[in-house]
């Protein structure tokens, strides 16, 4: 099983105090003792000091006199690696991704969480899309290619183009990959026996 939580400050100076990343760690070690996944399910988590999760950032915040919010939270059953991001040396990671998978080596799949932390993609696979979202993607399309003074008979394959485009830069799969630019994440992972199950990518200040 893995965890990953996003426990929020408003400045740099309370990220880096003690208490807060003490806290911090606490949290992600009483949510995945309970298995918890959700800000909700985690915030109702008991801590050893008999506070809730939710109790616990709140009771800092008084302390510190800084807003501070469980931001995210996700719990996995299964394989899993995750990778924890630093964008600056003096503070605690502020992108962490989780991900779920079946086959392969874990050397490898850490490869692919480091993809997701730089490329952000929305979704594993084109069939996790959801519908009202492609509806979506292609009424702005087809808009644009009307603006633009597109033929009316050569709008549809405009349209699928663009939906294509679309797919490449929000599905984990379809992304071009960063570790080798011939091949899509999708080849990349049936080349070395992977199947991604799910991720969760966690960004402090998205």
């Amino acid at each position: 099983r893995g965890v990953v939580v996003e426990v929020n400050s408003e400045t740099d100076f309370v990220a880096k105090n003690a208490e807060f990343v003490a806290l911090a760690d606490e949290i992600a070690k009483a949510v995945d003792a309970a298995g918890a996944h959700g800000v909700e399910a985690a915030g109702s988590v008991a801590l050893p000091s008999g506070q809730t999760v939710a109790e616990a950032v709140s009771a800092l915040s008084i302390k510190i006199g800084e807003k501070l919010e469980l931001a995210a939270a996700a719990t996995f059953d299964g394989q899993v690696t995750i990778y924890l991001h630093k964008r600056s040396q003096d503070l605690p990671p502020q992108v962490g991704v989780m991900v779920e998978y079946d086959g392969g080596e874990e050397s490898f799949v850490r490869g692919i969480a480091m993809q997701i932390a730089a490329m952000s993609p929305a979704y594993v696979t084109r069939e996790e899309v959801p519908s009202h979202v492609l509806e979506n993607e292609r009424k702005i399309a087809e808009l644009t290619a009307k603006e633009e003074g597109k033929p009316e008979a050569i709008i549809p394959r405009i349209v699928e183009g663009r939906l294509g485009g679309f797919f490449k830069e929000v599905c984990l799969v379809e992304q071009a990959s960063v570790s080798d630019d011939k091949l899509s994440v999708g080849q990349l992972l049936k080349k070395n026996g992977v199947e991604v199950k799910r991720f969760v990518r966690f960004a402090a200040g998205a």
